[in-house]
């Protein structure tokens, strides 16, 4: 989804989805996305925000059948965050992966 060269550094599974952080080493760049383990194929309401340390965040929030993202920051040397939801059920991680 993120395209070549991105790799999973982390992932964080809730209720109805698991939020993915990949990174790729060669553009400095994070991408993260959310995906569904339940209602898939269903419309619903979902999203996911990733977050650079000091400056830089992107986010997807919708109405989506299977996944929300890909979202992209440059984060070179900066430590990261993902946040991600699908319906009632939500994640949060804390900075970590600081490329």
């Amino acid at each position: 989804m993120c395209g070549s060269g991105f790799s999973v550094q982390r992932s964080a599974s809730f209720s109805g989805g698991v939020t993915y952080q990949l990174w790729n080493n060669s553009t400095g760049q994070n991408c993260a996305v959310t995906i569904k383990t339940a209602d898939v194929g269903k419309s619903t309401s979902m999203g996911v925000t990733l977050e650079a340390q000091g400056g830089g965040s992107q986010s997807d929030n919708g109405s989506f059948e299977y996944y929300a993202g890909p979202v992209k920051v440059s984060a070179k040397g900066k430590c990261v965050r993902i946040s991600g939801y699908v319906g009632s059920g939500s994640t949060s991680t804390g900075w970590a992966n600081c490329g």
